[in-house]
């Protein structure tokens, strides 16, 4: 990796997951398409359902670490599928639902945790730069559309001599 902006940064892992096999295989095999990837999105606003599955990576800070010998970078990670299907129970006298469970509940998550998090582990790594995860959130957007997010951290180590590796 070149400097460490959070341009490049952020480039690294785009292009760590859209290159991933096993990323884009799942979402082939399971959406018929492989995922979007981008650098941010609009925060106040959903993604559109054609746009899925989309993965994107959003800059929210950084500081020097603990014991001053490397850097922390944070980001966001937001992933959003659209998913018509669900598992339910009726009631077979009157038809109500008695169990809904909503798929893309569970398709958002397996693709963050199961398939996102590895990708950018492999990537980071590689640089000898791990990665941690701060927080996740997974929400229904509207009826259909299924988001998860993630704060992210890395670590960079210093070199001798260098204050600002990022710059």
């Amino acid at each position: 990796m070149s400097k460490l902006t959070y341009a490049n940064i952020i480039r690294e892992a785009v292009l760590a997951v859209s290159t991933d096999a096993e990323l884009l295989a799942w979402c082939n095999a399971t959406y018929g398409l492989p995922p979007s990837v981008r650098n941010d999105l609009d925060p106040m606003n959903p993604p559109e359902e054609s746009e899925c599955p989309l993965i994107a990576f959003s800059p929210v800070g950084g500081q020097n670490g603990q014991d001053q010998s490397g850097f922390l970078r944070a980001l966001i990670v937001r992933v959003a599928v659209s998913d018509t299907e669900t598992e339910e129970t009726r009631d077979p006298a009157t038809g109500r639902i008695l169990t809904q469970i909503f798929k893309g509940t569970d398709n958002v998550s397996h693709l963050l945790e199961n398939l996102v998090y590895p990708a950018l582990c492999k990537k980071f790594n590689s640089f000898g730069c791990p990665i941690s995860t701060t927080d996740e959130e997974v929400e229904t957007m509207q009826g259909t559309l299924f988001q998860a997010k993630a704060g992210l951290t890395i670590y960079f180590e210093k070199t001798i001599g260098e204050e600002r590796p990022f710059l």
